[in-house]
């Protein structure tokens, strides 16, 4: 990607197919301007953390597929996946880290494919997807 355009016709159908793909699943971003950027794109699946404690926010996450459960819109944890994306820096990377130790210790099923894929894409925050022509 160059800019905010893409290099070719097939980096930018990787990149929608990409999108897609976090539609059916829970978007973990760190807050309000992620949550912008993903929306921009189509997204409304967008859970920010927005600076809660990460047990807090693990136990949030559990509580809400327990809940997606019972109304059988989710069969166990196991069939339902999150994406974390927080940042592609050192720090967002950390993060990443602990919030997927800690909700994987709750049997909720990360997707780290997704993350892999868009950070090839050369942008360095969640926000800087915003400004992508797609």
């Amino acid at each position: 990607m160059k800019n905010n355009k893409f290099v070719s016709e097939e980096e930018r159908e990787k990149f929608i197919k990409t999108l897609e793909e976090c539609k059916s699943r829970a978007v973990i971003v760190e807050g309000k301007k992620d949550v912008d950027a993903l929306a921009a794109l189509g997204l409304t699946n967008i859970i920010p953390l927005n600076n809660t404690p990460l047990a807090e926010f693990t136990d949030k996450i559990t509580k809400m597929l327990d809940d997606l459960e019972k109304t059988k819109k989710v069969v166990r944890h196991s069939d339902h996946e999150v994406i974390i994306l927080t940042d592609f820096d050192k720090e967002g990377r950390k993060l990443e880290k602990r919030l997927d130790l800690l909700l994987r210790s709750h049997k909720v099923k990360i997707n780290r494919r997704i993350r892999r894929i868009l950070m090839g894409f050369g942008k360095g925050r969640i926000e800087d997807f915003k400004h992508i022509e797609i």
